[in-house]
């Protein structure tokens, strides 16, 4: 079994949704919407799901997948279109507005981090 956290990760990475997926897989969004309530992707599925992010399955099956560096400011943002994502009021365009907002809270930041430590 994959752990759905590894899935949510590399989703929030490739900046796509669940329905990306279904569609990459050719399963249903329903389908996908299991998965993430059990907590699991089938094991045999470990194939299909790393072609579909570009990574090899010992990658996916890996104990852990390094997790990107994100500013507070930031995960608030991705907290916030995962609700809006659920209620059904991201459209693709917001959406879009709101990652390339993301990379710009998320330069910012970095560039912040940066001048702190010399």
């Amino acid at each position: 079994m994959i752990p759905w956290a590894r899935v949510a990760t590399l989703l929030a990475r490739a900046g796509r949704r669940q329905t990306w997926l279904a569609k990459q897989l050719n399963v249903s969004s329903n389908v996908v919407v299991n998965w993430k309530s059990r907590g699991v992707v089938p094991a045999g599925r470990a194939t299909s799901v790393a072609r579909a992010f570009g990574v090899t399955v010992e990658a996916l099956m890996a104990a852990q997948l390094e997790a990107p560096k994100m500013s507070q400011a930031g995960v608030r943002l991705v907290q916030r279109l995962g609700e809006l994502d659920r209620s059904g009021l991201l459209t693709k365009q917001t959406e879009g507005a709101l990652m390339a907002f993301l990379d710009l809270v998320e330069s910012v930041a970095s560039g912040a981090q940066t001048k702190g430590r010399t």
